[in-house]
């Protein structure tokens, strides 16, 4: 089943240079690709901090005249 959906002229190129980068051959595929992406998150939460140490990552969190 195929549908037509509408989009403006600026919007059909950036999906034509897209489909050229991705070397896909229909944008069906082309917009499989972009939404696998746009449901992957960028970044894990695990890790986020890296290296730094405990006292580096709470440094800054809250004013020293907002403590007890």
């Amino acid at each position: 089943m195929s549908t037509t959906i509408q989009v403006q002229n600026d919007t059909l190129e950036f999906l034509k240079e897209l489909r050229e980068q991705y070397e896909v051959s229909s944008y069906d595929a082309l917009l499989k690709i972009l939404i696998a992406k746009a449901k992957k998150p960028s970044q894990s939460l695990w890790g986020r901090g890296g290296k730094m140490k405990i006292k580096e990552i709470l440094e800054g969190l809250r004013e020293k005249n907002d403590r007890y």
